[in-house]
């Protein structure tokens, strides 16, 4: 079965306003003619687009960046391959996958030498691969080791309290109902750090309008 989230739910687990997600989608119609679904990894792409947003990359050299990258290199989802670097010297961004002497930026190859260090992605410490190198597992949320997982091979790609399979909705919606974390941890069988992780992690999808402008 193939996980698709919807442009807004992306947006949302993304932390991304859902204007950028619908522009992002608008220019990449050839790979996802229906801009209302995309699968898994085209949402970690979506997350390491607002890690560059944020350090003021504009969308279209992301997404012509990542054009140059899927037809010379034939890789689809650069961002959620472990085998890329990325690089930025102002507001140009650089992309260079493994087995590539050349990199690409949004005005297509570039040859010779990058005089740059790779960029440290954050979000991709927070990746899970499979044995080609593909992300196959997002870590959302991690508090006291109780992490939020979102993985399209565990409960149809939604965001759960891992080790355990429980909805991350559910356990913070369960805080509120029974009046508090250990009332909740208790009813559930988990510790309470669980759910305070659940309740950190809903609470941290709610952006702030400063955020919402920075994406």
């Amino acid at each position: 079965m193939r996980i698709t989230y919807s442009a807004i739910e992306a947006a949302y687990y993304a932390k991304l306003h859902p204007s950028t997600v619908r522009a992002w989608l608008k220019g990449r119609l050839a790979s996802y003619p229906d801009e209302t679904q995309i699968d898994f990894r085209e949402f970690v792409q979506l997350i390491a687009v607002r890690e560059l947003r944020i350090k003021g990359i504009p969308l279209g050299a992301i997404r012509d960046t990542i054009r140059y990258v899927r037809e010379e290199c034939g890789v689809e989802h650069p961002f959620a391959s472990r085998n890329h670097q990325t690089f930025i010297e102002g507001k140009n961004l650089f992309i260079r996958v493994a087995g590539e002497e050349a990199s690409f930026s949004a005005h297509g190859r570039q040859t010779g030498q990058l005089n740059l260090d790779p960029l440290v992605e954050l979000y991709m410490t927070k990746l899970e691969f499979d044995e080609e190198g593909l992300a196959r597992k997002f870590i959302a949320h991690d508090h006291e080791n109780e992490k939020i997982t979102i993985s399209p091979s565990e409960h149809l790609g939604q965001p759960i309290l891992a080790g355990h399979g429980h909805n991350a909705f559910v356990l913070a919606n369960a805080v509120q109902a029974e009046g508090g974390f250990d009332a909740a941890a208790e009813v559930y069988g988990l510790p309470r750090s669980a759910m305070i992780a659940a309740v950190d992690y809903v609470d941290s999808l709610e952006l702030n309008p400063k955020e919402l402008r920075a994406a």
